[in-house]
């Protein structure tokens, strides 16, 4: 007996210690997050590098942007400003190129998948329901394809709602993951912490304002979020006090300089109220065609992402009401959101007469789908449904991957005209040295006058559709497509205005890129004391 209770005293401070250094080793484990985040980031710096190297060429969208970037300004026309601003950062720290363009979209891409986990996650206290909420975003094909394709205010707009959406639920929720676990999940118990300090509230007034200035419909979110708290009990109290007032006062604030751009240049601001095809009679059939477009468009949005969930998921779904399937206050505040989302939107068909609802316009406002239907389905994530759910959004991204650089490689085998096949870089070497003494150039397009600048940085560059914020100066050159539509107009009226004719233009060529016979010629037309 004293040999066998020697025998247990030896151990017992060795299984003390093998104890305490399983615990240490468990603190200093790696988080399962972090790994994923360094898939991310490894996935869009791919996306951003390709593009770079692929072709020099921008898009409509990014050439827009890179053209109105040219100075500070409260506005730009009809989209509000703060893409603009990060296209000037970004141009100042990176030089202007399509590189410096996909980084920055790439970027913002970045921290939308980042925040999608991280709210995924503190609503259900699960990383497995985190991973699936942020990958179920490839299953929406314009943040999963078109964003890569063109998009710009909308992508940095489904930015800020993610990030306003993570502020406002640390104003009143915590998660306290319990020790049991089910399924390979961590459940969670929902506890109220502290009422959140100044800080929180303030950040919050600032994400407001930032995310107004990044796309005007984000405002919908942002009063959809509220009124959704003020109709839940557990949330009133969050939303209903001084400070949420002075978070308001706050947006209201950053947003007030642009307010007073849009009051001074009307004509601007409501240069594209034309897309939006507004019925003046607001007639009853115009209302239900703009709900229809509503709801055809919100379709093209999670349609695929709700196949590919509710599909493996169903029987679980239909065993109770969707109440019951909310883990938490959070998840039924996200769902009232998108209830009064949709309100709001109907609501606004209404009174307007809007009868035209495009895709991009509500990616911001369905950028938190996955969330919330991830969360739902999260006592089925789990096994074989699990792993459907993952393999069909890797199968997407390596889909996405080779159809991002496919589509401009393989252009002339599909027998398709792309723009980013432009050979602008060709073009541009030959004019530089014709444009050399002339300070401003006036091009027929934005998209020429936006791939142009990239070579031109020094110069004032400007087209129709910017004109009255960047006027051409004299003396400038002329410089259009003869093959667009509207070039004729164009050069025999500016033509005019600097005492030349069309046909004194001089021509340049340039085969597009990865094709074997299609060209493009740009037509140049200098002023008389450059020569």
């Amino acid at each position: 007996m004293r040999a066998t209770g020697s025998r247990f005293q030896a151990h017992g401070p060795q299984r003390e210690t093998r104890a305490a250094q399983s615990t240490a080793n468990a603190k200093r484990r790696t988080p399962p997050w972090l790994g994923l985040l360094f898939i991310f980031g490894g996935y869009f710096l791919l996306q951003a590098i390709s593009r770079g190297l692929i072709t020099e060429t921008l898009g409509m969208d990014d050439a827009d942007q890179v053209l109105l970037a040219q100075k500070w300004n409260w506005g730009y026309g009809p989209q509000p400003p703060l893409y603009t601003w990060l296209v000037i950062l970004f141009s100042k720290a990176f030089g202007l190129s399509s590189f410096t363009m996909a980084l920055l979209k790439s970027a913002l891409l970045f921290g939308i998948y980042t925040l999608t986990y991280f709210i995924a996650r503190r609503l259900t206290a699960s990383h497995t329901v985190a991973l699936t909420a942020a990958v179920g975003l490839q299953f929406m094909p314009s943040i999963a394809y078109e964003a890569h394709r063109e998009l710009t205010h909308s992508i940095l707009a489904s930015l800020m709602v993610l990030a306003t959406l993570l502020v406002f639920l640390r104003l009143r929720q915590t998660d306290a993951p319990r020790v049991t676990q089910t399924q390979g999940m961590s459940l969670s118990a929902p506890t109220i912490s502290p009422e959140a300090g100044w800080g929180h509230y303030l950040l919050l007034g600032v994400l407001g304002g930032l995310g107004i200035l990044s796309k005007y419909n984000y405002s919908i979110f942002y009063g959809a979020l509220i009124i959704a708290a003020l109709s839940m009990k557990s949330w009133r109290t969050i939303i209903w006090n001084v400070r949420a007032a002075t978070a308001v006062l706050v947006t209201l604030l950053i947003l007030a300089p642009n307010l007073f751009w849009i009051k001074s240049h009307p004509d601007l601001a409501l240069a594209s109220m034309g897309k939006f095809d507004i019925d003046p009679h607001h007639s009853f059939r115009g209302m239900l065609h703009g709900i229809e477009s509503w709801v055809t468009t919100s379709l093209d949005q999670v349609g695929l992402l709700l196949v590919v969930f509710v599909l493996p998921c169903w029987r679980g779904l239909l065993s109770s009401g969707v109440r019951s399937k909310l883990p938490g206050e959070a998840s039924r505040l996200l769902f009232r959101v998108f209830c009064w989302i949709g309100g709001l939107i109907v609501f606004g068909i209404i009174i307007s007469g809007a009868t035209n609802c495009r895709n991009r316009w509500l990616q911001p406002l369905m950028i938190p789908a996955p969330i919330l239907v991830a969360a739902m389905c999260s006592e089925q994530l789990c096994g074989r449904r699990l792993k459907v759910i993952l393999g069909l959004a890797a199968t997407v991204t390596v889909g996405v991957t080779l159809a991002a650089p496919g589509r401009i490689l393989l252009t002339e085998r599909l027998g398709k005209v792309e723009g980013l096949n432009a050979p602008f870089r060709s073009l541009a070497r030959q004019l530089a040295q014709p444009l050399q003494k002339v300070p401003a150039i006036y091009c027929a397009d934005t998209a020429t006058a936006g791939n142009l600048r990239i070579w031109f940085p020094d110069k004032l560059v400007t087209a129709p559709g910017v004109s009255k914020l960047y006027p051409p100066s004299s003396p400038c050159a002329l410089i259009w497509d003869p093959s667009m539509a509207g070039s004729v107009g164009f050069s025999s009226r500016e033509a005019r205005r600097i005492g030349r004719t069309p046909s004194e233009a001089m021509q340049v060529m340039a085969r597009w890129k990865y094709h074997h016979t299609r060209t493009m010629q740009l037509d140049l037309l200098l002023p008389k004391m450059s020569e």
